[in-house]
């Protein structure tokens, strides 16, 4: 009988667990003390046959000063890990590591219909900074956005003008069922600075929603919205 068997699962856990600690404690004082070749120990980390050990490795890949052919590559074959926080975790290092993770987009694209949300998400995130002229990331955002995914409205935010092909959704969902997301819409709009006219109409529309809270958010992004094109004037 298998060692595996003899131990419960429960303690499996446990002890798998303990090992990704373990290593943790070892990486952190190795990348303080500047010791050895850190991305080289780390890549091979990611074919530990324990999932806790991959997963560790996959996030400090790209937590890492600077990158390597050699870790882009293995965060890419990453991404189709049996396991799902392996595959998660890559895609978010791999969106950390930039525009010097571009060998990776195929991966990426690939991981885009990955049957776990948090796949797809991070794949889309890793896209947009890797490379922001890429389109193929918006349908899972968009998609993310009409499910009302809170942090993903912040995310777009973020992107401010690199997000404008978010617009036409957000404006639909100023509209929502849910207060929520009408207010997460309109917060969003105002972030994203959009100006033309049909963004504002419906904000305006919105300033007399039934809701306190997209009232405020419709007035926020409008005073945003303007204070912005009054700075860009000459």
């Amino acid at each position: 009988m298998s060692r595996s068997r003899l131990v419960p699962a429960g303690k499996q856990a446990k002890m798998s667990s303990s090992r990704a600690l373990q290593l943790m404690l070892v990486w952190s004082g190795c990348f303080a003390l500047g010791c050895g070749n850190s991305t080289d120990a780390l890549v091979a980390q990611l074919g530990d046959g324990d999932p806790a050990v991959r997963r560790f490795a996959a996030r400090a890949l790209g937590e890492e000063h600077g990158s390597s052919a050699e870790a882009v590559a293995a965060l890419g074959r990453a991404i189709e890990d049996p396991d799902i926080e392996v595959r998660e975790f890559a895609g978010a290092s791999l969106g950390q590591l930039g525009p010097a993770a571009a060998a990776s987009m195929p991966a990426l694209e690939s991981a885009l219909n990955d049957p776990e949300l948090p796949v797809r998400l991070a794949a889309a995130r890793a896209i947009q900074k890797i490379d922001p002229a890429s389109r193929s990331h918006e349908p899972v955002l968009i998609a993310s956005l009409r499910a009302g995914h809170g942090p993903v409205f912040l995310e777009v935010g973020r992107m401010r003008a690199d997000a404008e092909w978010a617009v036409p959704t957000l404006v639909k969902l100023l509209s929502h069922r849910k207060a929520t997301i009408r207010a997460l819409a309109a917060r969003t709009l105002g972030e994203i600075g959009v100006a033309d006219g049909k963004v504002e109409s419906a904000l305006q529309r919105s300033q007399r929603d039934d809701h306190p809270t997209v009232r405020t958010a419709a007035q926020q992004a409008l005073d945003h919205m303007r204070s912005q094109s009054t700075m860009a004037e000459p």
